[in-house]
Parts: C-alpha cells; structure tokens; sequence
C-alpha cells in the first residue's frame, strides 16, 4: 500500500497534472517539446553526450540542435531547420507560423566547463521574446540542454508545468533537458541547485523596454 500511495504521488498525480496542462492549452509544440525531453533523458542521453564531447568547438551545439531538429521532422514538423531572419535575427528553429501552433524554438546550453552558465538562460529568454514579437505570436519556448551536474529550477509566479513566465502578452516555456553525467543515485550525493527567478529572467527584456 506504501509503495502504490508514492507511486501515485510521485508518477501519477504529476502526469495527470501535465496532461491536464498541456490538453486545456490545446498546445502541441509543448507536448513534443517535453516528448523530445523525455526521449532523450531516457534514451538518448549518452549517445549525444558522446557526440557533445567529441564535436569541434564550432559543431557542439549543432550536435543538440540536429537531435531536436529531427525529433520535430519525425513527429510531422515539415520544415524544423527553417530560420527565417527577424529583425532581432535568427532564431534556432522557426515552423508552423502561419498555423494555430506555431513553433518558435531557442536553444542554450548550460555547461560551465564552456563557460556557458545561467546568463545563457537570461540570454535565452530575451531572445525568444523579442523573436515571439517580430513574428507577432504569442507563444516561444526555450530549450535548455544542461551539461551540469546541477538541478536547475525556476522561481516563478505560475506554478503550471511546465515551467513558463508571461510578459507583456507572450507566454514563454522553459524546458530543460538534462545531459548532465550522474554518479547512481546512491553515490551521487544532493545536486547542486542553480535558482533562477522571474525576475532574473525576465531582466533582459524590461531594460530594454
């Protein structure tokens, strides 16, 4: 009985609460976004590890972009590697805009051994916002791959999942997808958190506002 009550609070109860989310927001891009995130953790997490760590300096991020790329084309995104320039340029992967559910994708590493810390995040989201307002949508979404052996979590006025901050009109999502290389569990020790808040986030856009 013990074990069926933590199953239900830890397994079920959150899957129901996603499902709920992402259905009454009728939101596609978001559920193959977390689709693509847990494929990933679960499946893919060495094979791009490996990939990450032997790319040139140039080519790392495209090794993650690529996987995601292809994950949207199998799941029927017809043209995922299209990135129309915008007056803020590019983002990382543009589809879909002229449909109720248009994909509008940033994509940041977290890997301090690149020196790629939390300001990517910061970064991250100013971008996605100032893309989601050329396009004129008002939907974007970051996609953080993080390499640390650290949790990242969000301080945030919404408590909905996944995480997301709505500002001026625009609601944007954070996925993060760990790659991070974890010792078992028993070994590993309690994980370093990076907080980031509302605030942190959304600085970015306001001082230029």
């Amino acid at each position: 009985m013990q074990l069926f009550i933590l199953f239900n609070s830890f397994v079920f109860v959150p899957i129901v609460n996603f499902l709920h989310d992402t259905l009454e927001e009728s939101n596609n891009a978001l559920v193959l976004l977390e689709r693509c995130k847990n494929r990933t953790e679960w499946f893919r997490k060495s094979e791009l590890r490996t990939a990450y760590s032997q790319a040139s300096s140039k080519g790392y991020e495209q090794v993650l972009e690529d996987d995601l790329r292809l994950f949207l084309f199998d799941q029927g995104i017809e043209y995922p590697f299209s990135t129309p320039k915008s007056a803020s340029g590019r983002a990382d992967i543009v589809a879909d805009l002229e449909t109720p559910d248009p994909l509008i994708v940033e994509i940041k590493i977290v890997d301090e051994q690149r020196n790629y810390g939390e300001r990517c995040i910061t970064d991250g989201i100013t971008q996605i916002y100032k893309h989601a307002c050329d396009f004129d949508k008002s939907l974007g979404y970051l996609v953080v791959f993080n390499m640390d052996v650290a949790e990242i979590e969000f301080e945030l006025s919404s408590e909905s999942m996944p995480s997301r901050i709505t500002i001026a009109g625009k609601t944007l999502f954070l996925v993060v997808v760990n790659l991070q290389d974890l010792k078992p569990a028993s070994k590993q020790g309690q994980l370093k958190k990076v907080t980031l808040t509302e605030s942190d986030l959304v600085s970015g856009i306001e001082s230029n506002q």
